[in-house]
């Protein structure tokens, strides 16, 4: 499959493929990272390091070629708010006051996405410290309206903060 594809799967079905073993996570994520490269201009993220997703798709693959348990989210890369916790990335509400604050554990949200498989891909951009709706950021960047520009199984169609970021 190629990209294009890939980016238009919905997430159980991406999700089932990965579990077959007929696609691998790191494909997935591959594509995935592809298209939010490309979207780069809506400043959707605050914080996206591809190679840490890439290890944990790695790393998701070899759970699924051990034969071991898989969870409902098997290798789903999923984006966390910038106002969520997460232990490998920095956690910034979206504000210069916090930009160095690195979280010891992951919020209970992502705790649970992580033991159902999800890997995390990046952290989104917000209106600073989520205090409004119009994702006005001083501090790292106006999130633009994607309208029908697509990041794997995300999209939006009103103002960022409104509905889950520009992705």
């Amino acid at each position: 499959m190629d990209d294009t594809v890939l980016c238009e799967l919905s997430a159980s079905a991406a999700v089932a493929l990965m579990a077959s073993g007929e696609l691998s996570a790191e494909t997935y994520a591959t594509a995935l990272l592809a298209r939010c490269g490309q979207g780069a201009h809506l400043n959707a993220f605050i914080n996206l390091d591809a190679e840490q997703v890439l290890a944990q798709a790695r790393s998701a693959d070899a759970h699924r070629t051990a034969g071991k348990p898989l969870g409902p989210l098997h290798g789903l890369p999923v984006p966390v708010k910038d106002s969520v916790n997460t232990a490998d990335y920095p956690t910034t509400g979206g504000t210069n006051a916090l930009r160095g604050f690195r979280p010891a554990t992951d919020a209970a949200a992502v705790s649970l996405l992580r033991q159902a498989g999800a890997i995390v891909l990046g952290k989104t951009n917000l209106h600073e410290l989520s205090f409004g709706w119009t994702s006005s950021n001083a501090w790292v960047a106006l999130i633009r309206r994607c309208h029908a520009f697509r990041i794997g199984i995300w999209c939006c169609a009103l103002p960022a903060s409104r509905r889950g970021s520009s992705i």
